[in-house]
């Protein structure tokens, strides 16, 4: 059992081993089934319930302790998980299978009694469990995790989840993990685009990560882009092997922040990467101001003023606008002359 799945094991524990199992309708129809209710058979039945029940409250106090010495220990966390006080559930259904031949009268009251008393000792130990994760919450908060887009945010918020619990070596890793998905999604986006050639790219590079940034280097990433994905590509490699050394908590949570403006970085690429004709329109509009319904740059004035317009810029869309402008100019001019 894991800190998280705590509140789900108890939900379970309440509602379908304890609650659910001693509702006293439920209990009234079991004892009829063995036939004419006595008091030694209902003896017999509270005395078997109850080693029953013993036995999975320890069962789950087992896995409690196994958290507090295994992981919140080990982690130098002062706060424990609190047990369930099995004395006292025990008392809460003995007290409760007492009720049996009560009148019908007051078995919503019963039920409601029991349902209370049991959902206290229940709630002792949710208290102790937020007292936990408050302290964890603490160590969740890192710069930038907001800019990240949901589709490559699911691994960062992994790696910190991991990290929350002690685990920073692992958290690094994770991250380190992250960075390299981005790249490969960064080059398949430049394979879409056709600003690199798949199969020239197959021949200089195989799947090693620093061939990959390596490659991108220059024209897609710069000098000191490139320094840092490849000193993470070491932290993320310490992270993944023991022989390569610890990774204290201060220094795990310093490799994962910087990690974070890592994807950040590599996210924006991706977004903006556009091939080259993208570009050019983009630049064509930008710079004439918006485009025309028929999809090209929007110009103003007389053809002559278009054409002054048009100065200083290049490309196919702008040359094919220059190109057409001009044939106006000529049938403008030849329209004077007659």
């Amino acid at each position: 059992m894991t800190i998280s799945s705590v509140n789900f094991r108890l939900d379970e524990l309440f509602e379908n081993k304890l609650e659910k199992r001693f509702m006293l309708e439920d209990l009234k129809s079991r004892v009829k089934l063995m036939g004419e209710p006595t008091e030694e058979k209902d003896n017999e039945k509270i005395i078997k319930d109850m080693k029953d029940i013993e036995k999975i409250i320890l069962s789950f106090n087992e896995e409690i302790k196994d958290i507090n010495e295994n992981i919140l220990k080990k982690l130098n966390i002062p706060k424990k998980i609190v047990l369930l006080n099995v004395e006292n559930v025990s008392e809460i259904i003995k007290d409760k299978l007492g009720y049996v031949h009560k009148d019908a009268t007051t078995i919503d009251l019963v039920n409601q009694k029991f349902k209370l008393e049991l959902s206290h000792e229940i709630k002792k130990v949710r208290y102790s469990l937020e007292g936990i994760n408050t302290f964890f919450r603490s160590r969740e908060k890192f710069d930038g995790t907001k800019q990240i887009d949901k589709i490559y945010f699911k691994d960062i918020n992994e790696a910190i989840n991991i990290y929350s619990i002690g685990y920073g070596k692992t958290a690094v890793l994770c991250v380190g993990r992250a960075i390299e998905a981005l790249i490969n999604k960064f080059l398949d986006k430049l394979f879409e685009k056709n600003i690199i050639q798949k199969q020239d790219y197959d021949k200089k590079v195989n799947s090693d990560y620093n061939e990959k940034i390596g490659f991108l280097k220059g024209k897609f990433i710069s000098e000191e882009e490139f320094s840092e994905l490849n000193s993470f590509s070491f932290k993320r490699n310490k992270g993944g092997h023991p022989n390569l050394g610890e990774i204290d908590d201060e220094r795990a949570r310093t490799f994962i922040q910087q990690g974070i403006w890592l994807v950040i970085d590599l996210q924006k690429k991706i977004e903006e990467t556009k091939s080259d004709g993208e570009v050019e329109e983009e630049k064509t509009r930008e710079l004439l101001g918006g485009k025309a319904e028929w999809g090209g740059p929007m110009l103003y004035g007389t053809t002559k003023e278009k054409l002054e317009q048009l100065k200083g810029y290049s490309g196919k869309k702008i040359d094919e606008i220059r190109e057409q402008l001009e044939i106006e100019m000529k049938e403008e001019s030849n329209r004077d002359i007659q």
